[in-house]
């Protein structure tokens, strides 16, 4: 025992010293020999006193932090672990055992400093998209009612180059309009707080869809909508994300192929998971990460419209419900957005 390459040593339920290993006498710079006979709280810092004279009168602890004091040396952060022992005729021995932790308790202070950084920077890159959107949409504003004004005080006067020019000027700023009004809604989403009510998904995407017949009535699209259950969530959020979802389903279709988007659930062991099926152009799996990442495009605005961000909502929807949002998809057959929920959030 005396000469184990550990920090040990042996006490009686009042933590009186009866041996103690060779190391655990280096750690507190003295001889072995003069460790016995002492009281064990002696070598510790005061501050872990109480918790350390409790589990070992108690006998049986694991894991109690403790700070080791180490003559002319840097104190030692320690974990103990106390365990009563019968040794030849001696009962209610403690055996106590200090492993030196000090490294791992640094990496892991270290590693919540860093994600500590980490979350004053998101905060504030979030504020600041928040800010700087808000603020560009009063010189945009100007921008699309002066363009109106010249399109309307010149038609019939431009040539073919000007009207080009300005139908540019026009398109670009709708397209920013919709960027900076999208960076606001995902501003929001990602600082918004979660508050569960009841929601009835059957009733949401009805009405959702009602709210669309417009844009289904003018593309031919189908949306069918299984029998889905009743969830704990935020309404506002849910309805964003089914609103992203069929969306995206209707507008990246194939030419000439009406859309049809079929939405249904999946039970599992622990939860189920929401199904939103399309019949669209669909893309390389090899994206199917970065479609998730703000402003990140499989497409250019020539081809379909859109800020690249509708995606990032739904994210960031599911992250904060604690759901899982994953897709399946196809190049030019389709694709299927799969919303995983715990059993947590079903009502």
């Amino acid at each position: 025992f005396e000469s184990v390459p550990a920090m040990m040593f042996l006490c009686d339920a009042d933590g009186l010293i009866i041996s103690a290993s060779e190391m655990f006498a280096q750690q507190v710079g003295t001889e072995q020999d003069l460790v016995p006979g002492k009281i064990c709280l002696g070598f510790f810092d005061q501050n872990c006193h109480a918790d350390l004279l409790q589990a070992i009168r108690t006998g049986d602890a694991a894991a109690v932090p403790a700070t080791l004091e180490r003559h002319d040396l840097c104190d030692l952060e320690v974990e103990l672990n106390v365990k009563e022992k019968k040794i030849g005729a001696m009962v209610g021995i403690r055996m106590v055992i200090a492993t030196d932790v000090s490294a791992r308790n640094q990496a892991l202070r270290e590693v919540t400093e860093q994600n500590q950084l980490l979350e004053n920077a998101n905060e504030s890159l979030d504020q600041f998209a928040f800010v700087a959107s808000h603020d560009l949409q009063e010189p945009l504003r100007k921008i699309q009612q002066f363009s109106g004004f010249l399109e309307e005080d010149l038609q019939g006067h431009l040539d073919a180059d000007g009207q080009y020019h300005l139908d540019v000027i026009i398109n670009a700023s709708r397209r920013m309009s919709a960027l900076i009004q999208d960076l606001l809604n995902f501003s929001r989403t990602k600082k918004a707080t979660i508050e569960r009510q009841p929601i009835a998904l059957n009733t949401l995407l009805h009405d959702l869809v009602a709210e669309l017949d417009v844009t289904i009535e003018a593309c031919g699209a189908k949306i069918f909508i299984g029998d889905l259950p009743i969830i704990e969530a935020s309404t506002p959020m849910v309805n964003q994300l089914f609103n992203n979802l069929i969306g995206n389903a209707i507008k990246y279709n194939k030419p000439d192929t009406p859309p049809i988007v079929q939405i249904s659930v999946e039970l599992l062991t622990d939860g189920l998971c929401i199904n939103v099926t399309d019949n669209g152009i669909g893309f390389e799996m090899e994206y199917a990460e970065k479609i998730f990442e703000p402003f990140n495009r499989l497409h250019n605005s020539g081809e379909y419209d859109g800020t690249g961000i509708g995606l990032a909502i739904c994210h960031t929807v599911c992250e904060k419900h604690d759901w899982k949002l994953s897709v399946n998809s196809v190049l030019g057959v389709g694709s299927t957005f799969k919303i995983t929920l715990n059993n947590e959030s079903l009502g």
